[in-house]
């Protein structure tokens, strides 16, 4: 990336060998290179080399991985293709139309649904070890342009990127695609909230010119939700999609029990859509969704990597219209055959965080704050009393910043319990709880506030 982004570190790393080596090279640039954009121009039918790719988007990293050379239609080649953070990316011929075997003499750009973006792959100058020039074909030097900008995304955006939020990697994709130049002579198969989409060319061929664009006034690439002050809870539809036996490849946490060991277990996996309320006036905006673990969060693996399922901390916009957006994932609920019901992965329906990006132009659209459907949220956790002193019954008032295993109990100035009100996960808000002390005497009490290491409390005077 020399030239176009200065700062920009490379790690190179020459990909050879057995599939197990191949696979250590993408850890390597992950851990050890701790590289921001992954750019991978090989591809082989490998559970666990797919597993592989998979991780690297979900630590944070922007993978760029081309479709492969076959000329075929191949709707589902690995996971990794499949995993949607991942960029996919095919090749087009001199005429800008997806490259077949007329174009390089044998093979093709593959294409399915799962394509993203495509770039020229045809003839393309590069540089030849041992020096000189050479013109290969491929997907292999397509999927490179697409890393490239997206690493340019990314540093502009760190450097002078005026908009209301800092990019995430989900963000650089979501603008790739968003801006890529439209589908043309192909029939359309679905158009979603990031455009027009075929399986030929993705959403298009990538357009860096009009990338940066987007990135300035009096365009904004704006974060829901808004940080500190609203949360996109619940759900309003979740469907049994499957039930099957899938195996669970990494440790994983759910509310029930931790550290469940790898192994197969019987799955139920279920769509959950919600309806981001923004009664939109003007331009439609180009939405996608954000997961928790991307740069604007602590990362953490997905803990389920089975064929055809997507990532448990995936968010998708599927599409955008006056009333909002509409956002799906996915959520699993899953059974040991030997001990039985181990709990939803990663949550309840009714327990789903939703976070999604909008990009528009603020002259053509105005795009008002969410209805009143969405929580507030506070910015620091507390409790109060009222009234208090009090005779019989006291209120007490208390507010939780994060979502968070929470406990209020009642104590006498000797340490002695009286009472637990609440004890249970809580979602960030603002919360009221009565205690009833007319069978206790007149004195002095405690209500002790405890939400994971935060411990408060309140003094409360009870006066008979």
């Amino acid at each position: 990336m020399a030239g176009i982004e200065w700062e920009a570190g490379l790690f190179s790393r020459q990909v050879s060998g057995n599939v197990p080596a191949k696979i250590r090279e993408i850890y390597h640039a992950d851990y050890d290179g701790d590289c921001d954009v992954i750019n991978i121009s090989y591809s082989f039918n490998s559970y666990n080399w797919s597993i592989a790719v998979a991780e690297a988007h979900t630590y944070g990293r922007i993978v760029c991985l081309l479709t492969g050379n076959e000329n075929q239609f191949q709707d589902n080649i690995t996971i990794a293709h499949t995993h949607p953070g991942i960029i996919s990316v095919g090749a087009t011929g001199p005429e800008g139309l997806r490259a077949i075997p007329f174009d390089w003499g044998s093979g093709g750009s593959n294409h399915g649904t799962y394509v993203d973006v495509v770039a020229p792959g045809t003839s393309i100058k590069a540089a030849q070890a041992g020096g000189g020039y050479t013109w290969p074909n491929g997907t292999s030097v397509a999927t490179p342009q697409v890393a490239g900008l997206a690493g340019f995304l990314l540093g502009y955006s760190r450097g002078v990127y005026s908009g209301t939020a800092a990019l995430t990697n989900e963000d650089i994709r979501g603008l790739i695609c968003a801006t890529a130049q439209g589908v043309r002579n192909y029939n359309v198969d679905f158009s979603t909230a990031l455009g027009d989409h075929c399986t030929e060319l993705g959403y298009g061929m990538v357009d860096a010119g009009k990338a940066i664009e987007r990135l300035k006034d009096p365009w904004v690439i704006v974060h829901y939700p808004m940080p500190n002050n609203q949360l996109i809870t619940g759900c309003d539809s979740c469907v049994n999609d499957y039930t099957g036996q899938m195996y669970f490849d990494h440790e994983f946490d759910t509310d029930e029990t931790e550290n469940c060991p790898e192994g197969n277990y019987i799955v139920e996996k279920y769509s959950v859509t919600k309806l981001a309320r923004l009664e939109i006036d003007g331009d439609m905006p180009k939405a996608w969704g954000r997961g928790n673990d991307l740069r604007d969060g602590d990362p953490s693996p997905t803990g389920v990597h089975p064929v055809n399922f997507y990532p448990s901390n995936w968010i998708g916009a599927e599409s955008v219209d006056v009333d909002g957006v509409v956002l799906k994932t996915y959520v699993y609920k899953v059974w040991n055959t030997n001990n039985g019901f181990q709990g939803w992965f990663p949550c309840e329906p009714v327990d789903l965080n939703w976070k999604f990006s909008l990009m528009y132009n603020t002259e053509n659209t105005d795009v008002p704050d969410m209805d009143k459907e969405v929580a507030f949220v506070p910015t620091s956790s507390s409790i109060s009393a009222h009234p208090n002193p009090f005779n019989g019954k006291v209120t007490i008032d208390y507010r939780v910043h994060t979502r968070a295993d929470a406990n209020i109990s009642i104590y006498d100035t000797q340490g002695r319990l009286i009472q637990n009100l609440i004890k249970g996960r809580l979602q960030p808000g603002e919360y009221k709880v009565t205690w009833d002390a007319t069978h206790s005497p007149s004195g002095i009490y405690i209500a002790k506030f405890t939400m994971g290491e935060i411990v408060m409390s309140q003094k409360l005077f009870l006066l008979k």
